[in-house]
């Protein structure tokens, strides 16, 4: 895999940070790119302290310029880009009577419509590029509607689903797989705005009792940027504990 490289965007933490660490570990060449800059540097230096391949960029998703320059320095810096991972969203919890249009927006142009322009702007490298993937990170919200999230992340999500779909069918034409990775609730910031109460019922809503870790989600995303994928396109992988099936 050492040719290969993948840029992660949302991975200064959480899910996106076990994905670019992980990626390393198998080999792959990982432009780390958030809007924490501190956090995203410090991450992609502790890589390069252990002798990985990896690099950082700022980037604030909701700028569609900020993403073209994501994906120029991610080929300038490593002369190629094969696999774009989308890891990045916003969740509100706010009621359906509560949700302003600021917070509407907010979410789908951070969660959604960065997630087209990540691919858009990748493309003149993925259609290039060696065994090309696109790998989104969606979640159980856009399958069933959500447990204890508002609507504009529920639907920022649904959306993205009906979006990798989409662009599968569009893209196969260039070699480039398209697919979905669908978390429950994930033990990191987001999780951070639930309740503790809330957080037990997220708990007992799986089949295991229990909330899952990035790493788990990680060895997902994994997998769909493997050769060992290279005939799944358009799907999304549920990784949730049984929480929801379908």
């Amino acid at each position: 895999m050492s040719s290969r490289t993948a840029l992660v965007y949302g991975s200064a933490q959480g899910i996106g940070n076990a994905c670019a660490r992980m990626l390393c570990e198998k080999g792959y060449n990982v432009m780390l790119a958030d809007i924490n800059a501190e956090k995203v540097s410090a991450a992609a230096g502790k890589l390069v302290e252990q002798g990985y391949r990896a690099a950082s960029i700022a980037v604030n998703v909701a700028n569609m310029q900020e993403i073209e320059n994501v994906s120029n320095e991610t080929f300038d810096t490593f002369g190629s880009l094969d696999v774009v991972v989308h890891c990045v969203g916003i969740l509100y919890t706010t009621s359906v009577e509560d949700t302003t249009e600021e917070q509407w927006d907010k979410v789908m142009a951070v969660n959604l419509r960065s997630a087209f322009f990540a691919a858009q702007k990748a493309l003149p490298y993925l259609k290039n590029g060696t065994d090309p993937r696109i790998i989104y990170i969606a979640s159980i919200a856009g399958l069933m509607g959500g447990f204890n999230v508002s609507m504009s992340y529920s639907a920022s999500k649904g959306g993205m689903i009906a979006l990798a779909k989409g662009l599968s069918r569009q893209l196969a034409q260039h070699g480039i797989t398209v697919n979905c990775v669908s978390p429950s609730t994930v033990n990191g910031e987001m999780a951070k705005a639930y309740t503790p109460e809330v957080m037990e019922l997220q708990k007992s809503r799986s089949f295991l009792h229990r909330i899952a870790e990035p790493e788990e989600i990680a060895s997902a995303v994994c997998f769909l940027a493997s050769g060992e994928a290279s005939f799944i396109t358009g799907a999304t992988i549920d990784v949730n504990g049984g929480t929801y099936l379908r």
